[in-house]
């Protein structure tokens, strides 16, 4: 249970830094 807790907030962050990337590229551009 806890590897799934784990990973389950490790895609979490992973999304938000793609998001924050895609943000920069924007803003960027």
């Amino acid at each position: 249970m806890m590897v799934y807790q784990n990973l389950k907030i490790l895609q979490e962050k992973i999304e938000n830094a793609i998001l924050a990337a895609a943000r920069g590229l924007e803003s960027n551009s």
